[in-house]
């Protein structure tokens, strides 16, 4: 059985814990605007994860007594670079970009000192 997809909010609530729910409106409510949070949640942490090359399924579950959990499975996008790959280019990257600039550095000064010879 398939328990999330990406594009929805899942939420799995304890069949006795449901019973209550209908039985309370005001206990109703309160979880009605917990759902609410979670889409939120979803939706933001599903950006985060997308921004680095990752597509999350997530859900929720709230048990008998109303306690919230989560669950989240990510699956990396194999044509998107990881975080630490992009580091690792950008740290390569400095140095030899620091040489370039000591270099140019180091022509400018020998062309002035040329000037004035």
């Amino acid at each position: 059985m398939k328990y999330g997809k990406s594009t929805t909010t899942n939420v799995a609530i304890f069949p006795q814990f449901l019973t209550k729910m209908a039985n309370d409106s005001d206990l109703e409510d309160e979880y009605i605007k917990e759902i609410g949070n979670m889409k939120k949640i979803d939706e933001q942490f599903a950006k985060q994860q997308a921004d680095i090359g990752w597509r999350v399924e997530q859900g929720w579950a709230i048990d008998k007594d109303g306690n919230i959990s989560s669950w989240a499975i990510g699956h990396k996008d194999s044509k998107v670079k990881s975080f630490l790959q992009n580091m690792s280019e950008k740290a390569e990257e400095i140095p030899q970009k620091q040489l370039e600039k000591a270099k140019d550095t180091k022509e400018e000064k020998r062309s002035i000192l040329d000037e004035k010879a």
